[in-house]
C-alpha cells in the first residue's frame, strides 16, 4: 500500500469508528508489503516480487503458519520465490520442501507462464481492484482467500474485507459472538468502508495481541456499541452479540 493512502486510510476509519481509533493509538499505522503476509515476518528486511508473493501465499494454503514458515524459508532459501528459478528447478527439488503435490503443479505452471509472458503478474497493479481479483481467481490454485491476500498485501488495496479468513473471524467474535458467521462478519464491515483492509489489518494484529489485546479493555460508555446496532438491526437478542466477559470465556 502507498504510505500516504495508507496513512490517511487509516486515520479517517479511526474519526469513523472509536474501536478503529484505539487501535490506531494501540497498533499505530499498519505496515505492510515489506516482507510478505504473515504479521510475524512482516518487520523482515526485503523485498518479494509478485510471484514470490503468491508462491507465499499459496503455500500457506491450508495448513498452519508454523509450517508454512518453515516451507517458505526452504522455498527462498533454494531461490523458488524467483520464476525462472522455479521453472529451472526439478519437481523433485522441490518436493524436497515439503509442499505438497498439489502445490507445486499449481506453482510451477504459474512460474512458467510467468516466464513466458502467459501470465503478466506485475500488470495486476494497473488494473481496478475488481480487475485484478478476477485475473487472480482465473489463476489455478488462487481461491477468494488468496486472491484477497494478494490484494491487501502485495496490491495495497484498500477495501478489501477477506471473509474467509479464520483468524479473522475468530478475531472479531471476541468483541462480537456470533461473527463468526460470514452474514454478521459482513455486516459488522460495512461501516468500515472504503477501509476495510485497514480494518482487518487491526483485528489481525489484535488478535495476535492475545491478553495485550485491546478488547481486553472494556468500552467507554460514550463508545457506540457496533454489536448492539448489528443486533438492533437483525432483530436479535443484543445479549448474543455482546462480549461475553473473561470468566466467562471458555
Amino acid at each position: 500500500m502507498e504510505l500516504t493512502s495508507l496513512v490517511d486510510a487509516a486515520h479517517r476509519l479511526s474519526e469513523r469508528d472509536p474501536l478503529m481509533a484505539r487501535f490506531l493509538e494501540a497498533y499505530g499505522v499498519p505496515v505492510v508489503g515489506r516482507r510478505g503476509f504473515d504479521p510475524g515476518r512482516l518487520e523482515a528486511p526485503g523485498e518479494v516480487g509478485l510471484f514470490g508473493f503468491v508462491v507465499e501465499v499459496v503455500t500457506y494454503q491450508q495448513i498452519s503458519a508454523a509450517a508454512a514458515r518453515r516451507l517458505v524459508a526452504r522455498l527462498e532459501a533454494m531461490g523458488a520465490l524467483d520464476a525462472d528459478v522455479m521453472v529451472a528447478l526439478t519437481d523433485a527439488e522441490v518436493a524436497a520442501t515439503g509442499l505438497s503435490g498439489s502445490k507445486r503443479r499449481w506453482l510451477r505452471a504459474l512460474a512458467r507462464d510467468v516466464v513466458t509472458g502467459t501470465i503478466d503478474l506485475e500488470g495486476l497493479r494497473a488494473l481496478s481492484p475488481d480487475e485484478a481479483h478476477r485475473a487472480l481467481r482465473a489463476i489455478r490454485g488462487i481461491g477468494p482467500w488468496s486472491a484477497d491476500m494478494v490484494a491487501i498485501f502485495a496490491l495495497g488495496h484498500l477495501d478489501v474485507w477477506p471473509i474467509g479468513d479464520l483468524a479473522l473471524r475468530r478475531a472479531l467474535a471476541r468483541r462480537h459472538p456470533g461473527a463468526e458467521d460470514r452474514g454478521v462478519a459482513e455486516r459488522l464491515a460495512e461501516p468500515w468502508a472504503p477501509w476495510r483492509s485497514v480494518a482487518a489489518l487491526w483485528w489481525w494484529q489484535d488478535d495476535a495481541c492475545g491478553a495485550a489485546s485491546v478488547l481486553e479493555q472494556p468500552l467507554h460508555d460514550r463508545e457506540v456499541n457496533p454489536a448492539r446496532e448489528l443486533a438492533a438491526d437483525l432483530a436479535l437478542d443484543a445479549d448474543e452479540l455482546e462480549p461475553r466477559s473473561r470468566m466467562q470465556r471458555p
